[in-house]
């Protein structure tokens, strides 16, 4: 396996549907665990179909991470913006005028209406979506621990790599920050 400067696979045509090393078979997972595991973030029925299909796309381009790792964080990055999707199509369902556009204050006037409960942990998401958009030191993008050992809101920290673990516990955790936003639908509402 050819590795750039950055321990990332170079991908050739010989090459290009193998597993990531630092994906797949013997690193993290093998293809059905990966798979199974990836596949099992599913957002619940009361979630609008246009924030389920957005968060599918995103998904899957998490699930081809196990060709080739950077995809993991695209797919994070994409499951990050669909977060704000879904804050946007709340006020698309309810009908409330957005008063400032920009996500912080979004976030905001939903917790002031008592439609956001976990103010803090949506601008965590806020915070971790601006770092994982906006890159700028190559010193700084891969992180190889576990949840517990780094602070995705730190701003010197721009990734263009995250350990798979990783990976996909902020996707469990922005499934069920989407899942709670829609949590008082009685059923999904198509727009």
């Amino acid at each position: 396996m050819i590795l750039g400067q950055y321990n990332i696979k170079v991908l050739t045509e010989e090459n290009w549907l193998n597993p990531d090393p630092l994906v797949g078979d013997k690193k993290y997972y093998y293809k059905n665990k990966w798979v199974s595991t990836v596949l099992r973030a599913r957002l619940r029925d009361n979630v609008p179909p246009k924030v389920k299909e957005q968060f599918g796309l995103a998904q899957s381009v998490i699930l081809y991470g196990y060709f080739f790792a950077p995809l993991c964080l695209v797919g994070l990055r994409e499951c990050y913006r669909v977060a704000e999707f879904a804050i946007d199509y709340k006020f698309t369902i309810l009908d409330i005028e957005v008063k400032r556009k920009d996500f912080e204050s979004k976030i905001n006037e939903l917790a002031e209406r008592s439609i956001v409960f976990d103010k803090e942990r949506w601008h965590t998401i806020r915070k971790e979506r601006n770092n994982a958009s906006h890159l700028v030191n190559p010193d700084n993008y891969f992180y190889n621990g576990t949840k517990n050992d780094f602070d995705i809101t730190d701003p010197e920290k721009k990734l263009i790599y995250l350990s798979p673990n990783f990976v996909l516990y902020k996707l469990g955790d922005l499934m069920h920050a989407i899942d709670s936003l829609f949590a008082d639908n009685d059923q999904a509402i198509n727009l």
